[in-house]
């Protein structure tokens, strides 16, 4: 616009041209907003979450990557029981290398945010003092610049989100802004971590219940065809399975049978997949350790050659993945359990410490129905209690208790053995000597009759060791199930103080059933002769 001498001032542009300044600070207000609502909507995910903690973290670190138009990034975690931090997350050319990277507590600007839970921007990571150079030396990448922000808890850092060598902006380093940005995510990443912490929590409990309820109604059965069908079918009680089979080891050879399978399923030694099933049950046998295929689709991938028989029945069969593990205690293995599902990661995570504990309660409870068989007219008692409280009913029992009350009338008068016998006895008895049990428990054998002599250290009687050995597996299972959790990353330090607590109670408690093992024999105290009578029958007694 002209002024008073009509002369244009120098402040207004001509007509057609962009003002310059303007149009950049309406490019970073747009740029802003955008990033801001990507917050938003990032934030409110993460809130949502209901996902496991590794997918949530997925998430973050995904988007925080994409976001901040990075070259690489990666996320760590840090593990309490090791006191190391733990790369759980990475992208970039050199992911492989860095992918499970494991550095002492206070190692690199990473461990550092970590200890001092307070973020940084290092533009120039080759004059920082702090940057661990080895690592760039090892996966041969270049870190030029980097932003690092804390993952914390209740002012407590658990794990930081490194992000490196921005790709755009000013000489592509990263700014206040991105640090501001990158701390509102870690505070929304943090909130939903924290959630999904307490739905992992909530769902290991209600796990727990379920188990502890299984293995009350198999350990409360002596019946092996009853054990066997609660362990295949409640099995779907804990993880998500289409099938389960039990297989037990024959004792009169070393090969496997079929003893129970899932559902309404008939063994049927001519069909062609209980054959497959059979032959791959056999094959955890012979290795004793469990043996898990997640995804058949991703294990297919990894699988070298052609031929895999894991693969090949997943595949034939329209299922997804599989799990199994042997059967076996101290004294060896008994069988196999199988399961199989059509969904992926059945038995992924603490889902596999349920499972090891439902197979070592298998195993007791199996054990224990084996050696009820063994007992004779065992099965025969059985039979006849069950069928006898309908047959024995009414005039049926009157009668019988009159036949039984005849009988024993004729008893007295027709056996001499019977007969009473009148006069005067004395009995003497010099220097007698008590014995008694070391402990609780049940009488498993007698090694003397009654007149019988014996030397100091001759043993008397044996007590029952089958359930000191169940105790033993479970306490075994447990301490088992809390090293593992000992051993997890991210844990704080009130759960770490009881799980420790813990563990100290159940290796207590091993160590004195471990002592009582070694006192199961009952042995004479010193030279003498046995005046109890009839200590041969005493076996079963508790």
């Amino acid at each position: 616009m002209p002024d008073a001498n009509g002369a244009q001032t120098s402040g207004d542009n001509r007509q057609g041209e962009t003002p310059a300044p303007r149009f950049a600070t309406v490019a970073e207000l747009e740029r802003e907003v955008h990033r801001l609502q990507f917050s938003r909507d990032l934030t409110r995910e993460f809130v949502r979450s209901t996902g496991s903690m590794k997918k949530v973290m997925a998430v973050v670190f995904d988007r925080v990557v994409e976001i901040l138009e990075a070259e690489a990034g990666s996320l760590w975690l840090f593990d309490i029981p090791s006191s190391l931090n733990i790369c759980h997350l990475a992208a970039g050319p050199a992911k492989s290398q860095i992918l499970g990277l494991r550095l002492p507590k206070n190692e690199g600007i990473v461990g550092q945010v970590i200890a001092a839970n307070k973020p940084e921007v290092v533009l120039d990571c080759t004059r920082d003092r702090r940057f661990a150079v080895a690592i760039d030396q090892r996966s041969g990448f270049r870190t030029r610049s980097m932003i690092c922000v804390p993952l914390a808890d209740a002012g407590h850092a658990f794990g930081a989100i490194q992000i490196i060598n921005k790709k755009s902006g000013v000489e592509k380093r990263f700014t206040e802004e991105d640090q501001r940005l990158v701390e509102d995510l870690a505070l929304s990443a943090a909130i939903a971590v924290r959630n999904a912490r307490l739905l992992e929590s909530e769902s290991r409990v209600r796990e727990m219940k379920i188990l502890m309820e299984i293995s009350r109604q198999i350990s409360s059965s002596l019946d092996l065809n009853l054990v066997l069908g609660m362990v295949v079918n409640m099995a779907n009680e804990l993880v998500s399975v289409s099938g389960g089979a039990v297989a037990l080891l024959a004792e009169n050879r070393d090969a496997l049978s079929l003893a129970m399978l899932s559902g309404e399923r008939r063994i049927d030694k001519a069909d062609a997949r209980q054959i497959n099933l059979l032959q791959l049950m056999e094959r955890v046998r012979q290795s004793a350790r469990a043996v898990y295929v997640p995804n058949v689709t991703f294990y297919r991938q990894q699988v070298v050659t052609a031929d895999n028989p894991w693969v090949d029945y997943l595949e034939s069969n329209h299922l997804t993945a599989l799990w199994s593990a042997p059967l076996r205690d101290e004294e060896g293995v008994l069988g196999v359990l199988w399961l199989e599902s059509q969904a992926a990661d059945f038995a992924a995570g603490n889902k596999s410490d349920m499972l090891v504990i439902l197979a070592s309660q298998a195993t007791v409870a199996l054990r224990n129905a084996s050696l009820y068989r063994r007992i004779p007219f065992a099965t025969f008692l059985a039979a006849v209690s069950d069928k006898g409280k309908s047959w024995f009913a009414g005039w049926r029992r009157l009668a019988l208790a009159g036949v039984v009350v005849a009988g024993a009338l004729l008893a007295l008068q027709a056996l001499p053995a019977l007969h009473w016998v009148s006069g005067s006895c004395g009995i003497e008895v010099r220097d007698g000597r008590g014995v008694f049990m070391p402990m609780a428990g049940r009488i498993e054998k007698s090694f003397v009759r009654e007149g019988d002599r014996v030397r100091a250290g001759d043993p008397l009687f044996l007590l029952d060791a089958v359930p000191l050995r169940g105790r033993l597996v479970t306490l075994d299972a447990n301490l088992e199930q809390l090293e593992r959790h000992l051993a997890a990353a991210s844990i704080d330090p009130v759960t770490l103080q009881r799980l420790v607590a813990e563990r100290a109670a159940v290796r207590a408690e091993r160590s004195r059933i471990a002592e009582e093992m070694t006192h199961l024999s009952l042995l004479a105290p010193g030279d003498g002769l046995v005046l109890t009578a009839h200590p041969e029958g005493w076996a079963g007694r508790s």
